[in-house]
């Protein structure tokens, strides 16, 4: 067994024992504003210490789950992907208004960022890309206390059954994230971490509904992606790379967010985390059968994982 095997084992045991209350997911609104320590484990990624540019999730008291989009710049026309300077990005954690003033705010400059090495083929989409994720290195760890906190997961072995299990009894779950617009109006970014009440759609309705977007989803299906939509008609989202949540458990990423302005709900994509797993094997392929800068990524991720990762 490789160490980038056995990493994986060990961070999917030593993760965080916290758990979303998820008996109370039935009983929330369609919507509405996140209380403090509501979501310890979501966090404001930003530029230069002063924009939000997307939501994470802290998957280790020093590392941000998000996505690659967040994180790297792109050529026009082009697949060539540069990934951003540390120095730009900085993480804040234990905030539920990104103005407001909270003495248990913790803020975060950034070491390094690893972008998934599949990461970079455009997608179908244009708004839409393979393996949108990314790994953000913290320069120092966080404290943790009950404003911040890593993310629970579902045991690995567990979580894809569950999953299945959940898309097909239409499960209800928690998409989190601090930039909404509302619904037939002009969309307006919030400062306030708010949550939906999403319906998580089952695998043939994600691929029908992947199919509307373009007819060349009709014939590759994509095994780690989900799709869910909201409860009732609220919002629509602008933010990305936050977590989404069920039965109290981060079971999605965030990557992609209709704009339906004025029209049907809008329906989200996320990533699976249940499949993290095949992070594995993908970097092993890329590093095998692509560029040397794919390589290079292999070598930086095999680094970050098996050397540096703090886990608390």
């Amino acid at each position: 067994m490789s160490k980038f095997e056995v990493f994986i084992q060990v961070f999917f045991a030593t993760l965080s024992v916290y758990t979303v209350p998820s008996s109370s997911h039935n009983k929330m609104a369609g919507e509405g504003f996140a209380f403090i320590k509501q979501f310890p484990f979501i966090v404001s990624v930003q530029e230069f210490g002063k924009r939000h540019i997307c939501s994470g999730t802290l998957v280790s008291m020093g590392h941000v789950l998000t996505t690659a989009r967040c994180v790297s710049l792109r050529k026009e026309n082009s697949t060539v992907v540069f990934t951003r300077e540390p120095e730009e990005l900085s993480v804040v954690s234990g905030l539920i208004d990104l103005t407001s003033y909270n003495p248990k705010k913790q803020n975060r400059t950034v070491r390094g960022v690893y972008l998934h090495p599949g990461y970079g083929f455009r997608n179908i989409v244009d708004t839409i890309y393979l393996h949108d994720m990314a790994i953000v290195e913290l320069s120092k760890i966080f404290i943790k206390d009950y404003f911040t906190m890593t993310a629970p997961f579902s045991p690995r072995k567990d979580a894809a059954d569950d999953l299945e299990k959940y898309k097909n009894n239409k499960a209800k779950c928690l998409h989190t994230g601090w930039q909404f617009g509302s619904t037939g109006k002009t969309n307006k970014s919030s400062t306030k971490l708010k949550f939906v009440k999403m319906v998580l759609m089952t695998n043939s309705e994600c691929s029908i509904y992947l199919c509307s977007l373009s007819t060349a989803y009709c014939k590759n299906l994509q095994p780690d992606l989900m799709c869910a939509v909201p409860e009732t008609r609220v919002s629509s989202f602008t933010d990305a790379g936050g977590p989404l949540i069920c039965k109290g458990k981060i079971f999605g990423l965030n990557i992609y967010n209709e704009e339906t302005i004025g029209g049907p709900k809008p329906k989200s994509l996320y990533i699976t985390i249940s499949d993290i797993n095949n992070f594995i094997y993908l970097v092993k392929d890329f590093s095998c059968r692509t560029t040397a800068g794919y390589a290079i990524i292999f070598e930086l991720l095999i680094l970050i994982v098996c050397s540096k990762l703090h886990i608390n």
